[in-house]
């Protein structure tokens, strides 16, 4: 296992802890940690101490940014009652009314929540 520190100048006011890379030698490992950190999602780092961090998988720059612009819409998915959030790699997931979406680019995602926004209000108005 080799670990790497980014080197990125974030601002003083940051809410944000700095980056760490972990190359994994043995993938099963990997997977291990990650489950674990889906289930936990924050460790702290001891007991003395308010430090916490968080584990995520890393993606390629074109997955990170289709991320940040499936994240506008997830607010507006929650607020429908539609649980949602990002699944690997860069994929929205929303379920509606039992069933589960999964959406690989935004205009699909934004065409339907704004189809089950119109669904709401016309329900709010009969």
């Amino acid at each position: 296992m080799r670990a790497h520190r980014v080197p990125f100048v974030r601002p003083t006011n940051s809410k944000y802890p700095r980056t760490i890379l972990v190359n994994f030698g043995d993938f099963r490992i990997k997977e291990q940690i990650l489950s674990e950190a889906r289930k936990v999602r924050e460790f702290k780092l001891d007991d003395t101490s308010n430090a916490t961090f968080r584990v995520f998988s890393d993606m390629s720059v074109a997955a990170a940014h289709r991320c940040r612009e499936f994240v506008g819409l997830i607010d507006g998915f929650k607020g429908l009652g539609a649980p949602a959030g990002i699944v690997q790699v860069a994929n929205l997931k929303v379920l509606y009314k039992g069933q589960a979406k999964v959406f690989q680019n935004v205009q699909e995602a934004r065409n339907f929540l704004e189809h089950i926004e119109k669904q709401e209000k016309q329900r709010a108005v009969h």
